[in-house]
């Protein structure tokens, strides 16, 4: 029963973690674009650059995260992310030029790695068995969308009312004082012994203990972790160009807003169901289902633009709270379905870094509408993509066998 409270405490404090850290550091960043431009008397682009810089720093830290987890306190690296995260957001309030703004991202992106995805899905799977992660991680990370919500008002309101500098004090106040008593009170490894009761003795015996080298020379580790990145190049550009979209299909700007909104609201339920769904009918055909889902989410948000249909722009909404969701719940369960426990940490780490690759290259997606004056080569495009990342996964998603 203690057990229990504790690994519940543990999901609690990573929804946190989420809601604050990587909805303020990943989603929140958008409201700052105009504001921090019109002051520093730089451009949008110029500022930009920023959340282009975080993201490469988070790509490129992953690996290594991975792999300090399995060598370093967990609680340790966890509360430097949180400290540093907090310091780049106040060197950010205190920024004069574009350059210190750029110094900070390098460190942001290095506290998203020590503090979201890769050690909560390695405490995550410590602490819960099989039949349970799927929903603990549905709710852990399902905070990235709750934040969301709050702190984009929230920011703008600061911005709005004190400027953004004062925005940024109130961000870095947060994770000091909300974050770092719940690391240091609840965050911990799980006892040896019990990783040492859930051992598969088939890996044991066969000698089947894939390590982070090891998955790199299986053809099927690469052609998921691309599928992976379609997936979110894919997201990005919904989250990103959604809204332009179906302005320029004739769709006022605040039913535009308001579809893409309900969207990302109704994600957070999607996030939870489907970890449930991962417990209940298995990680391999959960994450078909979500895939699958959202290829038709896509050609709904499509159709339903192009020929002005608001049922399918509603079906839009429905179906993107699965489908997106796939690209953060379903990637630790498939990390551990395709490879185990033996060095999940570094090989998540690997993985991690398909969202920052597919966050960098929906550039693409501008790239086709400034060169066609249209969206549809762009969605038809990313249907493909999908499509592609289903077969993928259809065919390499599963247990893999290494003898040595």
């Amino acid at each position: 029963m203690k057990n229990n409270v504790r690994a519940w405490l543990i999901v609690c404090t990573s929804f946190l973690i989420m809601s604050v850290i990587f909805a303020t550091c990943i989603s929140c960043m958008g409201v700052y674009v105009k504001p921090v431009a019109a002051d520093l008397g730089i451009s949008r682009t110029a500022f930009s650059l920023t959340i282009t810089i975080g993201s490469f720093s988070m790509m490129l830290s992953s690996i290594a995260a991975g792999k300090m987890i399995s060598k370093w306190n967990i609680k340790l690296m966890m509360l430097i992310g949180v400290l540093c995260c907090a310091g780049s957001m106040f060197l950010y309030s205190i920024a004069e030029s574009v350059l210190l703004f750029y110094c900070s991202a390098v460190i942001m992106g290095i506290s998203v790695s020590l503090t979201c995805n890769i050690p909560i899905s390695a405490l995550i799977k410590e602490w819960f068995d099989k039949g349970r992660q799927g929903l603990a991680i549905g709710v852990a990370f399902a905070g990235s969308g709750a934040g969301a919500m709050v702190l984009n008002p929230l920011y703008t309101y600061m911005i709005e009312k004190n400027g953004w500098q004062h925005s940024f004090q109130l961000a870095a106040i947060m994770m000091i004082v909300l974050l770092v008593p719940m690391v240091l009170l609840f965050v911990e490894r799980r006892s040896k012994g019990f990783a040492a009761e859930r051992k598969d003795p088939l890996e044991e015996e066969n000698g089947n203990r894939i390590t982070l080298s090891i998955s790199l020379t299986m053809k099927s580790t690469w052609l998921v972790f691309i599928a992976f990145i379609l997936i979110n190049l894919t997201n990005m550009s919904i989250v990103n160009h959604g809204i332009p979209f179906l302005t320029d299909a004739g769709f006022s700007g605040i039913y535009a807003a308001r579809i893409i909104s309900i969207g990302s609201g109704l994600l957070i339920l999607g996030k939870i169901v489907l970890g449930k769904m991962i417990d209940r009918i298995g990680i391999y055909s959960s994450t078909i289902t979500g895939v699958s889902l959202f290829l038709i989410c896509i050609l709904a948000l499509w159709c339903g633009g192009m020929m002005h249909l608001k049922m399918l722009l509603i079906l839009f909404t429905l179906l993107y709270a699965i489908g997106g969701a796939v690209a953060t719940v379903a990637m630790p369960c498939v990390v551990m379905h395709m490879f185990g426990d033996c060095d999940f940490e570094a090989i998540m780490g690997f993985f991690t870094m398909a969202a920052g690759l597919g966050g960098i290259l929906q550039i693409v997606f501008s790239f086709i509408y400034d060169n066609t004056s249209s969206y549809s080569y762009a969605w038809l495009l990313i249907a493909a993509l999908i499509t592609a990342a289903i077969v993928m996964m259809v065919k390499n998603v599963k247990p893999q066998t290494h003898v040595n």
